[in-house]
């Protein structure tokens, strides 16, 4: 069914009078309702310029002012009714003026399916199925319009939109600027002020006082071009003439910002004038160096100082880093393992042997009097008898009570039958040497006691202590009396019990330093 005369009418009407392309039927958007620019004005700006370059056949490829469009997926006009109109957002389509070849192709398809729009199974043709589905394609604005009453028949649009190919003019547009034009009448005027009209009676004179009046207007343009010129150079300042453009180095630290309403923004990024320099770290007073454009500024490492150049693409610097590993020297051969250093006051170094050794503290022991037996042999060597805690039957004895000769413990008096012997070390080294001199004061020690109180119930065997004790390290009491190490056991910050305390029993647990 061809497209009615009301449709027709329609598109003439918003087309002619308001320069609108027609989107929708005169029932759904009345002209003053279009908002998609179509005029009909023959508008300088507008021209094809080089229309004439454009062949009778469209080329296989792009090529010359014509851009080939493959398959461009337009998008719906929400302002249409649903599906009606589909807007490409590409302009100056070259129409079927200039050859038949130009016809767009239309396309219904997935949508973002470009590649696999242009099938035979998916074109609609611009005559319709014969339902009153034609469609109409604004080759200037780049619209396509069902102009029919019905959409294309049988197409079902959900999930796709419509493809276009053809054939876009991309070369140059308008008919001149004024400057061009005003270029053109400064000429003639000067062919009129300088030549005697009379003598103009042949083409030949005419084209020569042209191609005159020509040379004289390049060189009174070229009379306007720019000369560029350095100043303050301490060497020799650069100057050029005749300067048609500018040329910004980025990789000097220029960047340019289009402002979009025909300036330019130019921004110098990096530069560094005032260098501030101290002589020491402490130092609050500075030397400024001051520099000018061409000054250089040399960094040399050295004394345990490292500059490395950061060449990142995009970041430029330098990394100052120190070592201190050998910032020191002392003057002396490095002395051995386990040697420590030690001054003799008047400034001279020298390695010694490090005279502690450390070790844990020794197990505790026990024994069993028989009644005749006063000797007994440690596992340890005590350095004296206030070094180690001898209980006899749970009752701490005093050391006047015992004696000792390297691993044997003595007792004044001979325990009797039976009689539970316990020796507790109290020492954190257990073969402690001769200190080097001064290095260790009593009263530079500071030794912290701590203990915890808790009371018995009857029940509770585990109580929470302070970690990293031993059952070696800490003293168990209940109810005044010491409990041995084995009746009790430590795991962590965990104290376990053999037997709980009885109900209300005072139970204290008093820490050595560790």
């Amino acid at each position: 069914m061809a497209i009615s005369d009301n449709q027709k009418l329609d598109y003439l009407f918003k087309k002619v009078g308001f320069g609108a392309s027609k989107t929708d039927t005169i029932f759904n958007k009345l002209a003053a309702n279009e908002s998609i620019p179509s005029p009909l004005l023959l508008r300088g700006d507008k021209v094809w310029a080089e229309a004439g370059s454009i062949p009778a056949v469209k080329p296989g490829t792009t090529s010359g002012v014509v851009t080939l469009q493959t398959a461009v997926e337009a998008t719906a006009d929400i302002t249409a009714s649903t599906n009606r109109t589909w807007k490409t957002g590409l302009t100056d389509w070259i129409p079927t003026e200039f050859g038949s070849t130009y016809l767009v192709n239309v396309y219904v398809h997935t949508a973002g399916d470009s590649a696999g729009a242009e099938s035979l199974s998916n074109k609609v043709f611009t005559t319709g199925s014969g339902n009153n589905d034609e469609w109409f394609f604004d080759y200037q604005s780049g619209v396509l319009n069902f102009i029919g009453d019905n959409l294309p028949n049988g197409v079902n649009f959900t999930g796709k939109s419509v493809y276009i190919t053809g054939a876009r003019y991309t070369g140059l547009f308008g008919v001149g600027s004024s400057s061009d034009i005003s270029n053109l009448q400064s000429q003639i005027d000067d062919i009129l002020s300088n030549t005697d009209p009379a003598t103009l009676d042949s083409l030949t004179e005419i084209v020569s006082s042209f191609q005159t009046a020509d040379l004289a207007t390049n060189a009174a343009l070229v009379a306007q071009q720019l000369t560029v010129s350095e100043i303050n150079d301490p060497v020799s300042n650069v100057s050029v003439t005749n300067v048609t453009g500018l040329i910004f180095d980025v990789d000097s630290g220029f960047a340019l910002t289009d402002n979009t309403d025909g300036t330019v923004t130019v921004k110098l990024e990096s530069t560094f004038k005032t260098w501030h320099v101290y002589d020491t770290a402490t130092d609050t007073t500075a030397t400024d160096i001051v520099a000018s454009g061409v000054d250089e500024i040399d960094i040399r490492a050295g004394n345990n100082i490292t500059i490395t150049p950061v060449t990142t693409p995009g970041s430029q610097g330098i990394t100052i880093a120190s070592d201190i590993s050998d910032l020191l020297d002392l003057g002396i051969a490095d002395g051995t393992v386990g040697q420590v250093l030690q001054t003799d006051g008047n400034g001279s170094f020298s390695f010694t042997n490090n005279s502690i050794t450390s070790n844990s503290i020794p197990t505790s022991q026990a024994f069993t009097g028989d009644g005749s037996t006063v000797d007994y042999t440690l596992t340890d060597s005590p350095a004296d008898e206030e070094s180690i805690d001898v209980y006899v039957n749970d009752v701490l004895q005093r050391p006047s009570i015992y004696s000792l000769a390297g691993t044997t413990l003595t007792f004044n008096e001979t325990p009797a039958i039976a009689d539970d012997i316990y020796v507790k070390y109290r020492y954190p080294n257990a073969t402690n040497v001769s200190l080097v001199n001064n290095s260790v004061e009593n009263q530079h020690l500071d030794l912290i006691y701590t203990s915890n109180q808790y009371t018995g119930n009857n029940s509770t065997t585990q109580y929470t202590i302070q970690s990293g004790h031993t059952v070696h390290s800490m003293l168990v009491i209940v109810d005044g009396l010491i409990l041995q190490p084995t009746e009790y056991s430590v795991n962590g910050s965990t104290l376990t019990m053999s037997t709980a305390p009885a109900n209300s029993a005072t139970v204290d647990f008093r820490y050595f330093p560790i």
